[in-house]
């Protein structure tokens, strides 16, 4: 959804029949015909952007292939591994803001990924997705978004890693204290220590103190 970089492009969309060499070449073929557009969201990162009516089009290619479901889990794969990937860079300094600036790029395609998950019921990867996106929301002041974000998926059935339950159960305790639920802050937070683990990277972790 909304733009997206090459690097998502070519690892999402590539596999099977598709090679990442070959994709690299079909995405410049699609940029040469105008029917993916490309532009620089900061002067500095070059983004792509479906024009709108290619993308409805291919939505309904997609969905008529019946294969639109193993995508979508590619594109969740993708950006967990993104958000897990730069939560350990979160700083307060200059590279702090370039992390929030990357994730500010990919906040749709992030967004649609937590629905994702949610919706076809991957409770791991939604607990995980979530706890990475702890320290943006925090930083950012999305609180009322987070908050509904951690009430879906904190109440998803299913089998969740401890690892995964604790990173969003810290994520979601100063979110509650920000809006002033200190009882279920608290709640989530004994939850947490109780499974007796404790995530290595995650910011919000010493809210569990």
């Amino acid at each position: 959804s909304g733009t997206f970089s090459l690097a998502a492009a070519v690892v999402v969309c590539s596999g099977g029949v598709l090679h990442q060499a070959w994709m690299l070449d079909l995405v410049g073929s699609l940029v040469d015909k105008s029917l993916i557009v490309a532009e620089r969201a900061d002067g500095r990162t070059r983004r792509l952007r479906l024009l709108e009516t290619i993308g409805a089009y291919a939505g309904e290619k997609l969905d008529a292939s019946g294969t639109s479901g193993e995508w979508h889990d590619r594109h969740l794969a993708w950006y967990m591994s993104f958000a897990e990937e730069l939560e350990p860079k979160v700083s307060w300094g200059i590279a702090g803001v370039q992390t929030l600036e990357s994730i500010d790029r990919e906040l749709d395609n992030l967004r649609g990924a937590l629905r994702w998950a949610i919706e076809m019921g991957r409770a791991e990867e939604g607990h995980r997705l979530a706890s990475a996106m702890a320290w943006y929301w925090l930083r950012r002041g999305h609180l009322h978004e987070s908050r509904r974000w951690y009430d879906e998926i904190l109440a998803m059935p299913g089998e969740v890693t401890p690892e995964a339950k604790v990173g969003a159960l810290h994520g979601a305790g100063p979110i509650f204290v920000h809006q002033g639920d200190h009882q279920r802050s608290v709640g989530v937070l004994r939850e947490a220590v109780a499974l007796g683990c404790v995530p290595q990277c995650s910011q919000t972790a010493p809210w569990s103190l």
